[in-house]
């Protein structure tokens, strides 16, 4: 199952320097925030295995794609789903993504 979370690391401990977390007393973790379950949008899904970005849109957000491939199986299907990810003023963020206007292509099986 697929799921896109934003993470925030603001107030997280820094363990960039650390070789290993056994001793450490307090650890502070990232924030986590479920973005988008693709399996709330009604679609048949299968394999979603790629995300890419693309340009910035007039609107100021950026295309999301989410993409699988059918691994050269006819029983699976290939799928192309496109968010437009548009920025969102919050206090306390610099900024998050709003997902919206979904668009999906679908190759299906043979």
């Amino acid at each position: 199952m697929v799921k896109l979370y934003e993470v925030g690391l603001d107030g997280a401990t820094d363990i960039s320097s650390t070789d290993s977390i056994a001793n450490l007393t307090c650890i502070i973790t990232v924030a986590k925030r479920l973005l988008l379950d693709p399996g709330t949008l009604g679609l048949t899904l299968d394999n979603l295995e790629a995300l890419a970005l693309g340009a910035k849109l007039p609107s100021g957000g950026r295309i999301l794609v989410i993409a699988s491939d059918n691994n050269f199986d006819a029983n699976r299907i290939q799928q192309f789903l496109a968010f437009d990810l548009g920025v969102v003023s919050s206090p306390g963020a610099a900024a998050l993504l709003a997902i919206g206007g979904l668009a999906a292509a679908r190759r299906g099986r043979a």
